[in-house]
């Protein structure tokens, strides 16, 4: 859902206007940055199944970027850390850095076939697959890009 996760980062510029928008992207795509550093370093997996040519998409063992609990991990660490690195309003910036991180796990949930760890590898998964319903999925998505633009260009003065 990568037009999803940019569009509830330009929706939370209204929680959090002088927040840097590249920032608030890079919270919400942190997950799939991850994703390739765990997998250029063998922790993390992509595979191709064997319904690739009908489905069009990959599926993953990803227990270390994408899990709910690393997730909240991921954004309490990157929240902390920037908040430490600018200290104006550091509450609220954590808030909304922590929980962009956390959304990622959310979203992919949606659309993701049940790959998605709660606690780690051998725990239980979730994935609604939305992405067997591509009409669907891409309609859920052009909705939040929208909103999320109309967000952005209300705040932004656009």
């Amino acid at each position: 859902m990568g037009i999803g996760h940019a569009a509830v980062a330009l929706g939370a510029t209204r929680a959090e206007p002088r927040l840097n928008v590249g920032l608030l992207i890079f919270s919400a795509f942190l997950a799939d940055f991850l994703l390739g550093i765990f997998a250029a370093l063998g922790l993390e997996q992509a595979h191709v199944p064997p319904d690739f040519a009908s489905r069009h998409y990959l599926t993953f063992t990803f227990p270390y970027s994408h899990g709910l609990v690393s997730l909240l991990l991921w954004g309490i660490l990157l929240g902390g850390l920037l908040c430490w690195l600018d200290r104006r309003n550091r509450k609220k910036a954590f808030i909304v850095i922590a929980v962009l991180v956390l959304s990622h796990f959310v979203l992919d949930a949606l659309v993701h076939v049940p790959e998605l760890p709660l606690f780690g590898e051998n725990s239980p998964k979730l994935g609604l697959a939305l992405w067997n319903h591509l009409p669907l999925e891409l309609s859920l998505e052009t909705l939040m890009a929208l909103a999320g633009l109309v967000i952005y260009w209300r705040l932004k003065g656009g």
